[in-house]
């Protein structure tokens, strides 16, 4: 079990609904048209594509989903009463399906003292992300701890404190004279080991992904923390900005690339019309999506589910209960 929120469900299937509202509508707004016939033509089939291509789903998944379309209609809209009803539920299906292998939960083992690097861009949420991670673990009983490294933005030191206030789980900065963050995750490497963490979130200063140097600070760090554990960072996950649209999936790739990533958190999922681009990244990297933001409440980091996602996507609500 790896809730995101011990005290509330760890996936609240209206809350996806909810926060992807804005993608859901931009992606129907052109498909409404269905609602007043009773078969799609040969010609809709292009407003269809181009609904898909403006939420930013991608030409690739476009493509597999109206030829998968188009099949299925030929078959089933003889007897369909609702054509809009049928696109809905078939996208949905047709999306469980190509988005299967990227649901895995985030699994940390009590008393292995895992580390868990935090990167991404300036304005990813990662500060917010992990303060709410770190509430979630700390009420399961993992011993946590905080670790701000953004070492030279000291709104994120103190934001980070604040959670961890909040959480109730101890907090780790860079002393002041000494404002290094890979000199600071060694120190919390060695004090995960000798004060027996179970957990430790890093966050790390936000950083463009052509920015050689500071993407070379990053695999120093994780360098040191191997010093301390040669396991550790056993996580390093991307904080990816939803509202960024299909800039995240080339951001993703290069972060890959440079440093090596676990797994990805897309934050800001409420924000942006254009929520089809988590398909994209889950496509192109194979890597597990392991939470997504749909809110600004410490329970709308919701553990990544699947089927809530993808029928939140076209404004369905899920077929079964997941709590």
């Amino acid at each position: 079990m790896s809730q995101i929120e011990k005290n509330s469900d760890a996936v609240k299937p209206r809350s996806y609904r909810k926060g992807l509202a804005k993608t859901a509508q931009n992606l129907l707004q052109p498909l409404k048209i269905f609602h007043r016939q009773t078969a799609i033509q040969e010609e809709d089939w292009e407003d269809i594509e181009s609904a898909l291509l403006m939420a930013d789903l991608g030409i690739k998944t476009t493509s597999v989903l109206v030829e998968d379309l188009q099949k299925r209609s030929k078959k089933l809209l003889k007897n369909q009463g609702d054509p809009l009803e049928f696109l809905r539920e078939t996208l949905a299906d047709k999306l469980i399906d190509i988005l299967g292998s990227s649901q895995r939960p985030l699994d940390i083992p009590k008393g292995q003292g895992t580390i868990l690097l935090a990167v991404g861009a300036n304005g990813s949420g990662k500060t917010t992300t992990l303060g709410k991670m770190a509430f979630a673990w700390q009420q399961r009983g993992y011993k946590t701890l905080l670790v701000a490294g953004d070492c030279f933005r000291a709104a994120a030191v103190e934001q980070l404190g604040i959670w961890a206030q909040r959480a109730g789980c101890d907090f780790m900065q860079a002393d002041s004279e000494k404002r290094d963050a890979a000199a600071l995750a060694y120190d919390a490497g060695m004090r995960v080991k000798a004060q027996g963490y179970d957990l430790a979130l890093m966050d790390t200063a936000g950083r463009l992904h052509n920015a050689e140097n500071l993407m070379a600070e990053l695999a120093k760090i994780k360098r040191v923390l191997a010093k301390t554990n040669p396991a550790a960072p056993q996580e390093t996950l991307l904080i990816l900005d939803a509202t960024i649209g299909q800039n995240a999936l080339r951001q993703a790739e290069i972060f890959h690339e440079k440093i090596g990533l676990t797994g990805l958190i897309v934050t800001k999922l409420d924000g942006t019309a254009k929520g089809g681009m988590v398909v994209q990244l889950a496509e192109t990297l194979a890597l597990p999506i392991y939470a997504i933001g749909v809110g600004e409440q410490i329970s709308d980091l919701q553990d990544f589910d699947v089927e809530s996602f993808c029928r939140g996507l076209v404004g369905l609500d899920p077929k079964r209960s997941l709590t």
